[in-house]
């Protein structure tokens, strides 16, 4: 093996070299990014729990305030569309609130 080859051997050895620690450098910065977009989406996801307890309140408020027209009965039923719950127990809520709302504007007892 001659110098020559060496020298060629040593320049495409330093160029794997200097490509390679781009190639730490650019890991770094992708984990900082992900780092950050981390932080981003555990305070989005706080900012969702706060949303949907405020939507859980809001939508107990709604069915526990007596409707008195049908103006009443359709902001329950569209609050209800919009909730889309699969959740037994809400269904349950809604119904008993529409049912007593319905009694309410016939002039029954609730």
């Amino acid at each position: 093996m001659s110098d020559a080859t060496l020298l060629r051997l040593e320049a495409k050895f330093n160029a794997n070299s200097d490509r390679e620690e781009q190639a730490g450098d650019r890991i770094e910065e992708l984990e900082a990014e992900f780092d950050r977009l981390r932080k981003r989406i555990r305070k989005t996801d706080q900012k969702l729990d706060r949303r949907t307890q405020e939507g859980s309140r809001l939508f107990d408020k709604i069915m526990s305030t007596r409707a008195t027209t049908l103006a009443g009965l359709l902001v329950k039923v569209r609050v209800r569309d919009r909730w889309a719950t699969d959740d037994e127990h809400t269904e349950i809520t809604i119904l008993k609130s529409l049912v007593a709302d319905l009694k309410a504007i016939a002039g029954e007892q609730p």
